[in-house]
């Protein structure tokens, strides 16, 4: 199953892990306590990070990501997405949501 796995954040001395779910479209974004949205990755505790951040496609036995329009970027190995590009992301790639100041900065394993 594939997962990402943050690069900063630690729970016990265990790296902070998210699971892709498993669907062909996968939302990720911030999870924010009573909106009417809930991504399907959701991501607290970070306002650098938009609701509706951006979107991983599966594709048989890999992964593509686009970002949404997000406010302050979707990164694949430092390099910034354009908005609306979908781009193939390798395994053990670095996915950061947000600016390099403020951004969440996650390995994508599968």
């Amino acid at each position: 199953m594939a997962k990402l796995e943050s690069r900063i954040h630690e729970v016990q001395g265990k790296r902070l892990t998210f699971e892709i779910p498993d669907k062909e479209t996968i939302i990720v974004g911030r999870a924010t306590e009573g909106d009417s949205f809930m991504p399907d990755l959701a991501i607290q505790g970070n306002s650098h990070i938009s609701r509706k951040h951006c979107a991983m496609y599966r594709q048989g036995n890999s992964y593509q990501i686009e970002d949404l329009a997000s406010t302050n970027g979707t990164f694949l190995n430092d390099s910034r997405l354009v908005i609306g590009e979908k781009r193939v992301v390798p395994n053990r790639a670095e996915v950061r949501l947000g600016n390099e100041r403020n951004g969440e900065s996650y390995l994508f394993i599968y």
